[in-house]
């Protein structure tokens, strides 16, 4: 088959248009024989300058030496730039020796052993010197010539030149020991700029040379050069342990980040730095790794840290509950619905909880209706995890769920005050947490009580001082622009159907959607059950919530229950796009085939993407018939491709004519998406017929199609047989 693809390849390479000559060397590219190197050889002498630079794209593809020497001779009196640029590509590429001398050349100067066009400069404005001076330099360090590094220094001091040290040092960095020596004078000789670059070489090498650099560089005035040499040390390195007492709060933060958990003893006395993002850093590492930090007194100092700075007092928290145990949920607990507290502190009491495990249940459905949105949407994903990681069922935290979907754990204002408390929504709070609470109390307020510096002190502390007069706030007077900027600031600005924190919903109907948003996290029949059951609502954002939820269930189960059939048929009348084709694609996973008659009838949609997901649907239950095919000739394109994705998973060898012919619609456009098609699943009947077409004279003006299809099919490795195999194993057991 591929002897066959070279000789039609081979013949348009001889005679065919330019265009046509391009793209089948772009195909032999991807079929390595020797006779693809022999006639793309060939090719490197072609009239058209396009073709040349196809030609030797294609050879650096292919990668075989013996093609080396015509490529030597594009580079050197080629004088089009983009040809001198791919056989340079390609030598590097092959790491052909003898073009290493013309590297080095190349680095210092537009050197005059090579043919230039000299009418470049002025007709297209730019020196393509300049572009092979790069690509020269990252050639001399992907073939490890330390003996260039002076070359790479020169071409760096050329002050009428461009701008190489980023790429020079990156080089230098890798050059061994004659790179360690130049990237030593420069940073000894250079700016804060090349410092930083010098460090950040040196990081992402690994030449062993310039270990000797990094004493220099952890002391550099630069804070900057100091964190990205830390980051670059391992987090066992002794060197680092300076670094914890280093005099920029940012270096000491970086280090506490980078190597904390493996310098503990130095974490003691940073609990109480002045820098509030490094104490936040250092309760990070507490919390994640508590076990390292036994003691009391620490444990004491942690707690006085909630307090303060509200990031800090957050990870204190998380730290603190990390340390303590579930007697600093219950000490903390009373804490979350303190509207006095900063909101982040108090959703950082809620991440505390999630991390401590199961215990804490109780409290995050006791927080689940609280004013602050974003604290509700926080408490019911935690309890999304207890209840998806918990292999018994049914659980608490998932009962709490379903409860929230049902309407039960938040219930409306007026039905509150005669509800008798219920089990699920009450936390049993342990005598003992009093004294936990009124310890968390004696730190309270969060926010220091001197005078607000600031606008936004003022914000957080809730006010001015309260021996100060209140005064009557100074009335604001909006213009009508005014006006319109703040109206159009409270519009909603939604996209991928993200959940807005700005909302003036009820908690209880919030709680409800919210449930049935995340309860597609938590997959078993109860809960799937629980969805199908609660679709028939008249509240839109509360119905697409569950199908989202469902179509999560389809897609990790493999099929949803029958029950949702006529709940979702109905959804379909509705005149909201994004629900129908959420709705769609739901009935796709529907266990056995009463949904295949409405999704045939959906096919002929108005709506282009509630056909596109029509197809796809189809396609997930195996469906790939007369009514697919049709859809090749969609109006809209969506739909042609979701089509031939189908019939190409399903047919296999018999979807073979249509998909081609597809391929030539709308001028080609997805010709080298039905080639990958044809790769994966009709390898060989596709290049078969790929080659009928371009045998064919009256597709003459159309090989572009053809030609592009066959390079996509020998870009993939995939046999027919491995392909239907492992659809056979994602499709639906239907």
């Amino acid at each position: 088959m591929k002897t066959e693809v070279v000789d039609v390849c081979s013949a348009i390479l001889s005679d065919g248009a330019d265009v046509h000559r391009c793209a089948a060397a772009r195909v032999l590219g991807h079929i390595s024989t020797s006779q693809s190197v022999e006639v793309l050889t060939k090719s490197l002498l072609d009239e058209d300058p396009d073709v040349r630079t196809d030609a030797a794209e294609a050879l650096g593809i292919i990668g075989d030496p013996s093609c080396a020497e015509a490529l030597m001779e594009n580079l050197l009196n080629d004088p089009d730039s983009d040809v001198k640029k791919a056989a340079l590509a390609a030598l590097i590429g092959m790491k052909h020796k003898p073009v290493i001398p013309l590297l080095r050349k190349l680095t210092v100067s537009r050197s005059e052993d090579f043919q230039w066009d000299d009418d470049e400069f002025y007709t297209e404005g730019w020196d393509s010197w300049l572009d092979l001076q790069l690509m020269s330099i990252r050639g001399i360090s992907a073939m490890g010539v330390e003996e260039a590094a002076s070359d790479i220094l020169t071409a760096m001091a050329d002050e009428m030149g461009q701008d190489v040290s980023q790429s020079g040092i990156a080089s230098l960095a890798t050059l061994g020991e004659m790179g360690a020596v130049a990237m030593e004078l420069l940073l000894d000789n250079g700016d804060a700029r090349m410092r930083r670059r010098v460090a950040e070489g040196v990081a992402a090498a690994n030449n062993y040379h310039t270990d000797r650099l990094i004493a220099g560089m952890l002391t550099d005035v630069s804070p900057r050069v100091r964190q990205i040499t830390l980051l670059s040390l391992d987090a066992e390195d002794a060197r680092l342990e300076a670094m914890f007492d280093d005099t920029d709060s940012k270096v000491r933060a970086t280090a506490v980040n980078h190597a904390g958990h493996k310098f503990p003893e130095k974490l003691h006395d940073l609990v109480v730095d002045l820098d509030p993002k490094i104490r936040a850093e250092v309760f990070k590492v507490i919390a994640k790794q508590p076990q390292l930090f036994e003691g009391e007194k620490l444990a004491k100092s942690v707690q006085k840290a909630i307090a303060g700075e509200p990031e800090a007092a957050k990870q204190a928290a998380l730290a603190w509950i990390a340390l303590s145990g579930p007697k600093g949920i219950k000490g903390l607990n009373h804490t979350v619905g303190n509207k006095s507290i900063p909101l982040g502190f108090r959703i950082g009491v809620i991440e505390a909880m999630r991390k401590a495990g199961e215990q804490s249940i109780p409290y995050l459905l006791a927080a689940a209706g609280d004013d602050e949105r974003h604290l509700r949407l926080a408490t019911l994903t935690a309890l999304v995890e207890f209840a998806d990681t918990n292999p018994v069922w049914p659980n608490a935290a998932g009962e709490g769920l379903l409860a929230a979907l049902k309407g039960e754990l938040v219930l409306p204002p007026e039905e509150e005050a005669d509800a008798e408390e219920t089990e699920v929504v009450e936390a049993s709070f342990d005598p003992g947490a009093e004294a936990e609470e009124q310890e968390i109390d004696a730190s309270m307020p969060l926010i220091p009580e001197s005078a607000p510096q600031s606008t936004i002190d003022a914000i957080l502390s809730g006010g001015s001082n309260v021996d100060e007069e209140p005064q009557e706030p100074e009335e604001i007077v909006l213009s009508e622009q005014d006006e319109r900027m703040l109206a159009l600031s409270k519009q909603p600005r939604l996209s991928k159907r993200k959940m807005s924190l700005e909302s003036t919903v009820a908690p209880h109907l919030d709680v409800r959607r919210f449930a049935a948003r995340l309860l597609g996290g938590v997959v078993n029949s109860e809960v799937t059950a629980e969805l199908v059951v609660n679709l028939d609502t008249d509240d839109s954002e509360m119905r697409d919530s569950l199908l989202f939820s469902l179509v999560e269930h389809g897609e990790r189960t493999g099929a949803l229950p029958n029950a949702a059939f006529e709940a979702l048929v109905n959804i379909l009348d509705t005149q909201m796009v994004d629900t129908r084709v959420i709705a769609v694609r739901a009935l796709g996973w529907l266990a056995g085939d009463a949904s295949d008659e409405v999704l045939h009838k959906l096919l002929s949609d108005p709506e282009d993407f509630v056909r596109v997901e029509a197809v796809r649907a189809l396609g997930r239950r195996g469906v790939a018939d007369d009514a697919v095919v049709a859809c090749l000739t969609d109006s809209y394109l969506g739909v042609g491709i979701a089509a031939a994705a189908s019939i190409a998973q399903h047919r296999g060898d018999e979807a073979v004519a249509p998909l081609v012919d597809f391929a030539f619609k709308n001028d080609g456009v997805y010709r080298r998406d039905v080639g990958k098609l044809l790769g994966t699943y009709a390898r060989n009947a596709g290049v078969k017929r790929l080659l009928e077409v371009l045998e064919d004279e009256k597709y003459r003006s159309s090989w572009l199609v053809p030609l592009d299809a066959l390079a996509e099919v020998f870009q993939l490795p995939v046999e027919i047989e491995e392909s239907k195999a492992a659809w056979a194993v994602r499709a639906p057991n239907l």
